[in-house]
């Protein structure tokens, strides 16, 4: 796409059974509705930064993913995610803090699942607003580092940490939120972590200087057993610098945040 595609209100099918597909060009493409039903193993590729106004539908019969990279994702105000599963979710690849992110608009004071992951985990996260009117965006990537940056330095263990990285941004708005993350399997816990109780288990925010456990009161949902997801109880108000906001990893609560370094 190297000019201007006006998609009305009509919906665009990237379907091939055999072939990879992309979106590319030199011009940023809006769409209206966007299905990916796409079955070839690598599935359906953002190359530029999309916007999806209404419907992003993921209804692949297998496979399903859609890769954005280092590119942004958006879904406009009022619009939404529909068919996100364990394989079929929103693939990024962040090369730094602001990129490579699924951004919702305008999101209502509910639940939103961002059905995001790397090629091989999906690593959902859930914002709650506690009003409506605010955008948020998300991004997640393997390997966790010192600062919580893409291609930062590793952590010299990993061994009380899931492996994975969330990028979470308040982009507009100022409302309060619960985060939720996901990791779904024990496979990416270090060895430490894997069979922690409910109670040794919390999310940490890096804000510059130091990784602090979050929110204040510390007050944390788990479930380390079958769904392998944390959630903070408690809203919070501050996400840091709108188009970067903090990342967050899930760790081991009584490990004071110089250990983790």
């Amino acid at each position: 796409n190297n000019g201007s595609f006006l998609p009305g209100t009509a919906t665009v099918t990237f379907n091939s059974t055999t072939q990879a597909q992309s979106v590319g060009g030199s011009a940023n493409t809006t769409f209206y509705n966007l299905t990916n039903s796409n079955t070839n193993a690598t599935g359906l590729s953002l190359n530029r930064s999309t916007t999806v106004t209404h419907t992003l539908s993921l209804s692949s019969s297998s496979n399903g993913k859609v890769s954005i990279g280092a590119n942004n994702l958006t879904i406009g105000s009022g619009g939404s995610i529909t068919g996100a599963n364990s394989s079929r979710y929103i693939v990024t690849a962040p090369t730094t803090t602001a990129n490579g992110r699924l951004r919702q608009n305008n999101l209502a004071a509910s639940a939103r699942v961002f059905p995001i992951g790397t090629a091989t985990n999906y690593l959902p996260a859930t914002v709650t607003p506690s009003s409506s009117g605010s955008d948020f965006s998300i991004s997640v990537f393997r390997g966790t580092t010192i600062n919580g940056d893409p291609g930062g330095t590793a952590f010299g263990s990993r061994s009380n940490q899931v492996d994975a990285v969330w990028q979470i941004d308040r982009a507009s708005g100022s409302s309060n939120a619960h985060i939720r993350l996901d990791w779904l399997t024990n496979s990416i816990e270090g060895a430490s972590f894997t069979g922690l109780a409910n109670s040794a288990i919390g999310i940490w925010r890096y804000t510059g200087s130091n990784w602090l456990l979050i929110p204040t009161p510390t007050v944390f949902s788990n479930d380390n057993t079958a769904n392998y997801a944390s959630t903070a109880s408690t809203a919070m108000s501050s996400f840091g610098a709108a188009g970067t906001g903090y990342p967050y990893i899930v760790g081991n609560v009584s490990v004071l945040p110089s250990a983790l370094k």
